[in-house]
C-alpha cells in the first residue's frame, strides 16, 4: 500500500477500507511519534497522582507530547482529514460534518459512529459505491 492509498481525494470509501487502510495506519504513527518523543525525552510524562477523597480513589497522569509527535501530526493531518471526508461521502454525508470534531465530548464519539456504519449501497451525490457500478452495486468480497 502506497501513500497514494492514504490520500483519497474524491469518491468513496467503505468501512473495511477506511479502518484498515486509512485510518489506523495513520494512528500508528502518530502513537509511534508519541512513543519516540518518550524516548528521546522531547514529550513530557507526569507523574502518576493518586487523590483519595472518602470512598473514591482518582489515579491520573499527565503526557504533553514533544515536537516529534506535532510534526508527524501535521504530516498526517491532511491524508486523516480527507480519508475521513470520503468516508462520510460514502454515507451521503457532506465534508462538513467533520466541524462536529469541535464539539466537545459527543463530537467526535458521533463521527465514530458515522464511520462504523455501512455506506449507501447505491450511488449518492459523491459517486458510486466503492468498486461497484449503479447496475451491479458493491462488488464481492
Amino acid at each position: 500500500m502506497g501513500f497514494g492509498h492514504w490520500y483519497v481525494r474524491r469518491g468513496r470509501i467503505d468501512a473495511p477500507r477506511f479502518w484498515l487502510r486509512s485510518f489506523l495506519p495513520l494512528v500508528v504513527v502518530l502513537f509511534a511519534a508519541a512513543v519516540l518523543d518518550l524516548v528521546l525525552g522531547t514529550a513530557h510524562l507526569g507523574p502518576v497522582t493518586t487523590t483519595r477523597t472518602a470512598d473514591v480513589v482518582v489515579t491520573q497522569s499527565s503526557y504533553s507530547p514533544g515536537w516529534i509527535w506535532w510534526a508527524a501530526l501535521l504530516l498526517v493531518a491532511s491524508p486523516l482529514v480527507s480519508a475521513q471526508v470520503t468516508r462520510l461521502h460514502d454515507r451521503g454525508a457532506p465534508a462538513w460534518w467533520l466541524l462536529l470534531h469541535l464539539v466537545p465530548g459527543f463530537g467526535s464519539i458521533a463521527l465514530l459512529v458515522v464511520c462504523l456504519l455501512p455506506g449507501d449501497p447505491g450511488p449518492n451525490a459523491y459517486g458510486l459505491p466503492p468498486g461497484g457500478s449503479p447496475a451491479t452495486g458493491p462488488a464481492p468480497a
